[in-house]
């Protein structure tokens, strides 16, 4: 056979895996069902991962692509006048949150609950507070559906065919008897085994100098309870429920707090996390970081620096693996 028939057939037979993979995951899996259905009304970058999923599916997860190229980052800029856009709507549900505070959580009834008469200012700043964290909100959950909430093997999976080793962790020096012994919470899965963390840059965000003089050294810890105390738009459930879902946590080494600051620009991200030997990694950090022994893919949605993006977790950044998708 010439190598132009070789090369012919091979293509053929990497197009029919993915059709029968397509047709199987249709059939026998309701969730991927579901996931093609709502691709009639999702955008070029949504169908860009769906078919690089399916084209890893049908050739044992070493055809797809991690170039999306209509998946670009948007850009944020927020300013003063857009956080005014929204101060009506602040103001309708911070009034809810005083007349109700036991139906929230503390950091959202006692802080955003604050009266306009008992405190002008105050009240004041909350408002432009609640409408910064309703945009970022907006944009953590337009990400959260673009990568289609994590259900997708979006990503090559060429390191499951390496040994753990390649990664560098006896490149460190460790022994397998100081591995076990390692008690530092710092010093985990990622520190040791560097497992590749994929990220697509959904949004870059930056705030506008009049915010940035508004908020200025003020970290933004709101966030996470302002999620799941309000409704995402046209959803009966709290921003924060949608983002759970297809999110993974397993230990408290991937728990992510949601907090930011105005002085510096942050992305928000989408991080695929692929703990290679995940099961040898938990028989020997088990009992440190609460894994279990299965091989856990985590999903998360995060916001950080941006400068924090490609820097390791060792030095407190998200350690996403270059290519950077943005």
């Amino acid at each position: 056979m010439s190598k132009k028939s070789a090369v012919g057939v091979n293509t053929f037979v990497k197009i029919l895996a993915v059709i029968i993979v397509l047709v199987v995951f249709i059939l026998i899996i309701p969730s991927f069902r579901q996931v093609l259905e709502g691709a009639v009304q999702t955008g070029e970058c949504q169908w860009d991962m769906l078919f690089s999923a399916l084209m890893q599916a049908g050739s044992m997860g070493l055809g797809g692509s991690s170039e999306f190229k209509s998946c670009r980052a948007r850009y944020v800029n927020i300013t003063m006048e857009d956080l005014y856009e929204y101060q009506l709507e602040a103001a309708q549900r911070m009034q809810v949150y005083r007349k109700n505070p036991k139906l929230y959580d503390d950091i959202v009834a006692q802080g955003f609950g604050v009266s306009p008469e008992d405190d002008p200012s105050l009240y004041y700043d909350k408002q432009l507070e609640w409408a910064m964290n309703k945009i970022i909100a907006d944009e953590m959950r337009t990400c959260w559906n673009k990568v289609w909430k994590g259900n997708l093997p979006i990503f090559d999976q060429w390191w499951n065919l390496v040994d753990f080793t390649f990664f560098g962790a006896l490149d460190k020096g460790y022994s397998e008897e100081q591995l076990k012994n390692i008690d530092d919470w710092n010093a985990g899965i990622l520190e040791v085994y560097g497992p590749p963390t994929f990220c697509i840059i959904c949004a870059r965000i930056k705030f506008g100098r009049d915010v940035r003089m508004k908020f200025k050294n003020k970290p933004i810890a709101s966030l996470m309870a302002w999620m799941s105390d309000n409704p995402a738009p046209d959803s009966k459930q709290s921003y924060l429920k949608e983002l759970l879902e297809g999110q993974t946590i397993p230990s408290k080494l991937f728990l992510h707090k949601y907090i930011y600051t105005v002085d510096e620009p942050h992305a928000i991200v989408y991080k695929r996390v692929n703990p290679h030997k995940v099961a040898a990694v938990a028989r020997w950090f088990g009992s440190k970081v609460g894994l279990s022994e299965e091989a856990v893919t985590v999903n998360q949605i995060v916001i950080a620096p941006y400068d924090m993006i490609v820097k390791s977790s060792e030095e407190g950044g998200l350690g996403c693996y270059p290519p950077v998708v943005d």
